[in-house]
């Protein structure tokens, strides 16, 4: 909750969020937190378009040890294949034109990377640079592949990432060694 906090004082659009005391048949179950859904109704309310389409990334299928590690969501990929990395939460059904345009643009702007002039005209630069402070601020290890948002705004023709899952923040790592299973029972 903290870390959803920090997003939100900081300015960015961020999910609402409360605890929530689970009771299972009279028993205490534990505390959770009750994340808002990401939707049109999450749109407006931060003040972005409703209309735009919301893509949440995410990490294609494998294999433990399978080398190498997947693509980050912004990588280019072939026409038609988007659909593998990226998962409509709004605008549902679509064909994924734009998020391909756009990747496919950025591939294609600059020599080594997509120019400042690039950033500067087909995202929200602020939204951006906010997302890289809070994941840097946060040390959120889960969002270079997968657990964010790429938001499309029709109206402006912007585009923003936003943030999303945070479970592996402030040095909380995972990998197959982390936990001794043997342990667990």
């Amino acid at each position: 909750r903290l870390a959803w906090d920090f997003i939100e004082e900081i300015g960015l659009p961020a999910l609402r969020r409360e605890y929530a005391q689970l009771h299972v048949s009279g028993s205490y179950y534990g505390l959770f937190l009750d994340l808002e859904h990401p939707d049109e109704r999450y749109l407006r309310r931060t003040g972005l378009d409703p209309g735009g389409n919301l893509y949440k990334a995410k990490e294609v299928p494998r294999e433990f040890g399978l080398n190498p590690p997947p693509d980050p969501g912004v990588s280019e990929k072939e026409p038609g294949t988007y659909p593998e990395s990226w998962e409509e939460e709004t605008n549902k059904g679509g064909d994924f034109s734009d998020i391909e345009e756009f990747v496919g643009s950025m591939h294609l702007d600059g020599f080594t990377a997509p120019s400042r002039e690039f950033w500067e005209s087909r995202t929200y630069p602020e939204l951006m640079i906010g997302f890289q402070l809070a994941q840097v601020v946060l040390n959120n290890f889960d969002s270079a592949i997968k657990n964010l948002f790429l938001y499309h705004d029709f109206v402006q023709d912007r585009w923003a990432l936003l943030t999303w899952d945070m479970d592996l923040i402030v040095g909380k790592w995972f990998f197959l060694g982390a936990v001794d299973l043997a342990e667990m029972g």
